[in-house]
């Protein structure tokens, strides 16, 4: 209830938000590791009970895999107290810091996996921990703060699958004649310099050699240079300039999946690819609506307890958009925004609260209500012109890619 009215001042608010019975050093006294083990479990459960009624949405993709998986972190500074408990990144940022790591299934819209981490532990060394969770036929998008070759292995030997960025500086190997020769990337993308999209396999590392697909999309001239300039202010922030290599690289998106075809398809791959926005989109949810980062307290035990809390509501509206989004998409291939849905929940906190509450009889009814709110108030508006990732998806046409010759490829060795 405190979280969804966004009251984050004084715990006598949080009392007065939650109609509760008790001092506010009381319930200062409160928030120890119980109450983190407790709040925790709950959450655990919230989770379990979104993955055994959820409902997937007829796509293509769900005939091709079990879930679709996406995996992103969201970090924030802390109060300096705190940095035993949580370390920052250093530098010029905050000696405390803590981050998020999220992961949940597009197909359900069930969050699968969850974990609060030290500020300071980097994405790629966090990435050791991904083969754990998935399951066989599950597909796994992520970014190159996740690229790690022995990982992807991993993700390959348990039969699931991925999408990423092909990381700048990877070696590449063909087979020729039962050995593997080192790829020259550059002198192929000038050769393709007039194909829009091309495709190859390839073995990635020098090390690991993991068997996948690259595949090429070039970029218009003006998508190039917007590009450019993101990687410039990024090097000038290092103290170093862009070098050439890089800013011919630029003009292209380079893919790594280890999907064969006939799951991905070339021209599937980079729409697949921005299917990772929508994570973003539900992080500006969770810090813009729900007010996330805002929990910012010198008190460990707190701070965890409001974070758990924060992600037990929105793990409950999760459940709500999994059900509204299979409903409305299966019927009518219409999708629920977050933002409508996560500002619906903050206007209707009470009426939640109050179902939460009271008898099963009214919590069944006010779940009723809310879901026909949702789907009467929090369709996302259908843009012809701008299609979601999800319709661009479904709407593509596959259009014939070019595999590039095996003759052409061996000239690019090194």
């Amino acid at each position: 209830m405190a979280v969804l009215k966004n009251v984050h001042n004084s715990l006598s608010s949080v009392i007065q938000a939650a109609g509760l019975s008790i001092s506010s050093p009381g319930l200062h006294q409160r928030f120890n590791q119980g109450a983190v083990d407790f709040l925790s479990s709950q959450l655990g459960r919230i989770l379990a009970i979104n993955l055994g009624i959820s409902k997937r949405l007829q796509l293509r993709l769900s005939k091709q895999f079990k879930r679709v998986l996406i995996i992103d972190s969201s970090g924030w500074n802390l109060h300096r107290k705190l940095k035993k408990a949580f370390k920052g990144s250093g530098g010029s940022g905050s000696p405390a810091g803590i981050k998020l790591q999220f992961v949940f299934d597009l197909l359900s819209s069930a969050i699968t996996h969850f974990d609060i981490t030290q500020g300071n532990v980097p994405d790629q060394k966090y990435t050791n921990n991904i083969p754990g969770w998935l399951k066989k036929d599950d597909l796994i998008l992520f970014d190159l703060g996740y690229f790690r070759l022995t990982v992807l292995n991993k993700i390959t030997s348990i039969g699931a699958f991925f999408v990423a960025r092909l990381l700048h500086g990877t070696a590449l190997f063909v087979r020729h004649n039962g050995e593997l020769k080192r790829l020259n990337l550059v002198s192929l993308l000038r050769k393709f310099k007039d194909t829009p999209v091309f495709e190859l396999e390839v073995y990635l590392g020098a090390q690991a050699k993991v068997p996948c697909r690259v595949i090429v999309v070039q970029l218009s001239s003006k998508q190039r240079d917007a590009k450019i300039r993101k990687l410039r202010k990024k090097a000038q922030k290092k103290g170093r300039a862009l070098s050439k290599m890089e800013r011919f690289l630029a003009g292209y998106n380079l893919y790594v999946t280890n999907a064969p075809v006939d799951k991905l398809c070339a021209a599937e791959i980079s729409q697949v690819y921005r299917l990772r926005w929508s994570i973003e989109l539900l992080f500006k949810q969770f810090k813009s609506t729900l007010k996330l980062h805002e929990w910012n307290h010198g008190n460990k035990f707190r701070l965890q307890c409001e974070i758990l809390g924060t992600l037990i509501v929105a793990a409950i509206i999760m459940m709500f958009h999994g059900r509204a989004q299979s409903l409305l998409w299966n019927k009518d291939a219409h999708e629920i925004s977050f933002e409508k849905l996560f500002k619906l929940f903050k206007n209707k906190a009470q009426l939640l609260f109050d179902g939460i509450l009271l008898s099963v009889k009214t919590l069944r009814n006010t779940i009723r209500k809310l879901l026909q709110l949702i789907l009467s108030r929090c369709i996302k508006e259908a843009r012809s012109s701008r299609p979601s990732s999800i319709q661009a998806l479904e709407t593509l046409d596959n259009q014939k890619i070019i595999q590039v010759p095996k003759h052409i490829v061996l000239r690019c060795v090194v």
